[in-house]
């Protein structure tokens, strides 16, 4: 089952909040390495843009010797499509690349309630914002793109799926943290990018290394560490 699913990693460098933010080093690494690695999946792909403004994530990515597939800019639906149609596994799994805590470990039991209960796209919750990830059907997702893709699915690629509940059939998988589903683990600014690197110093550890029931732990300790970004408002998704 490990070899049904490719992970793929939607990242740019024209953040307007943070610029480069993908590149911005957290620990030792930088943060696109981190998510990278914290997958840990020989199929896992980084897809960009063929914007000039992301040749630099291109070249670091390939100086990584990490994966990388470059595709339309705004219309990131096709940007996915694209990868998606060549890919030889049934299943891919959606990942931003500005998330350094995604919870993706039970990965392989989200899988089995989606062949269980013949899925089309799961998510997991239960997780601080910026934690969760979803896996989606390879077959879903072509059949959407010969429908009307409207300019907000261009964007947000996976809109369609919770929007025609009736076509489609979505679950969720549950994850453990609810005391700390409140928190903001995703970087969008500077006191994002701030509190993930004090997570980090405080745990002497990669953002790859440290497990959520880390974050957990530490929460209970030192509840004041993670009140740096709390009064950020998080942009539309």
């Amino acid at each position: 089952m490990k070899n049904d699913i490719t992970f793929l990693i939607q990242a740019r460098l024209g953040s307007t909040r943070l610029a480069k933010k993908v590149l911005k080093k957290i620990y030792t690494k930088t943060l696109i390495e981190g998510v990278y690695k914290r997958i840990n999946h020989q199929n896992t792909i980084v897809l960009t843009s063929i914007n000039s403004i992301d040749d630099d994530l291109v070249k670091f990515c390939k100086n990584k010797k990490m994966n990388i597939h470059r595709g339309d800019e705004l219309n990131v639906f096709n940007r996915f499509l694209d990868v998606v149609k060549s890919l030889k596994t049934p299943y891919f799994a959606r990942i931003t690349g500005d998330n350094p805590f995604v919870e993706t470990s039970n990965y392989l039991k989200m899988l089995q309630l989606m062949k269980k209960n013949k899925l089309d796209r799961i998510l997991n919750v239960g997780l601080p914002l910026g934690s969760s990830f979803e896996i989606l059907t390879k077959e879903s997702f072509i059949k959407q793109s010969k429908e009307t893709i409207d300019d907000f699915q261009k964007e947000h690629v996976t809109s369609k799926y919770y929007q025609n509940l009736d076509t489609y059939s979505c679950g969720v998988y549950q994850e453990d943290f609810k005391e700390i589903s409140h928190l903001r683990l995703t970087i969008d600014e500077q006191l994002d990018l701030d509190l993930i690197r004090n997570i980090c110093k405080k745990l002497n550890k990669e953002t790859y290394e440290i497990t959520m029931n880390e974050i957990n732990n530490l929460y209970k300790k030192n509840k004041s560490l993670f009140s740096l970004n709390q009064n950020i408002k998080q942009k539309n998704t």
